[in-house]
């Protein structure tokens, strides 16, 4: 503890003089939190020239190392490549708190699309990087992504609904809900019920935004507009 707290105060105290020391204390350390806390310490002091001390705890045999070393690359490395590369390495961590921390470390970065990503985690095996993608599809700009995040109420996990789809709905409404889903074209019971419960999470009248035209088109299409 006394070690990890030493980190923080030296990158605290000296600045960019802690930098020799904080490397050393990489070649010689064996804690895994003192390690992510160096790592954390040199990702915040912004030298690059600390890259390479860092890179081979990438590949610590501890989460939070990887999580850690991984954090600070990308904050240091000015490669696009590389930090591409950290991130698709990250996301494809066997670890889901490296893949939720990953995730979050590439929405960080300026001007990075996290779209792609976000599709791809809707179906990962760790509800919290689920909830995460989920809640970024939810704040996209383009409807189409955005109702995406409607997905979650299909979701095993009960937790997931309370980001994702509460703020896509916020937008969208129950009835573009029922507009989507094709299983639900004909009104029945299983409709009026998922209406009913989407329109419970999301009150806001589909008619009342600018997206209800999405739905009335989708209804237009089903025949049964």
């Amino acid at each position: 503890e006394q070690r990890r707290r030493a980190a923080a105060r030296l990158e605290a105290i000296l600045g960019l003089e802690a930098l020799p020391h904080l490397c050393e204390a990489l070649s010689t350390e064996e804690d895994p939190e003192v390690l992510a806390a160096v790592c954390a310490s040199l990702g915040r002091l912004g030298e690059a020239s600390a890259l390479d001390s860092i890179r081979p705890l990438l590949d610590s045999e501890e989460p939070g190392v990887r999580s850690a070393a991984l954090e600070a690359c990308l904050r240091l490395s000015d490669s696009e490549a590389e930090r591409m590369a950290l991130i698709e390495g990250g996301l494809g961590d066997p670890s889901g708190s490296v893949r939720r921390r990953t995730f979050l470390a590439a929405a960080a970065l300026s001007g990075m699309e996290l779209a792609p990503y976000a599709i791809r985690f809707r179906r990962d095996e760790d509800p919290q990087l689920r909830r995460l993608a989920y809640v970024a599809l939810a704040t996209h700009t383009d409807p189409s992504l955005a109702s995406m995040a409607l997905d979650a109420l299909l979701d095993p996990d009960p937790g997931v609904l309370e980001r994702g789809p509460r703020r896509a709905g916020a937008h969208l409404g129950g009835a573009h809900v029922v507009a989507r889903d094709p299983a639900l074209a004909d009104p029945g019971p299983r409709h009026d019920a998922l209406v009913g419960r989407v329109d419970q999470l999301f009150p806001v009248p589909v008619g009342e935004h600018p997206l209800r035209d999405v739905a009335a088109a989708a209804a237009d299409r089903r025949g049964d507009a």
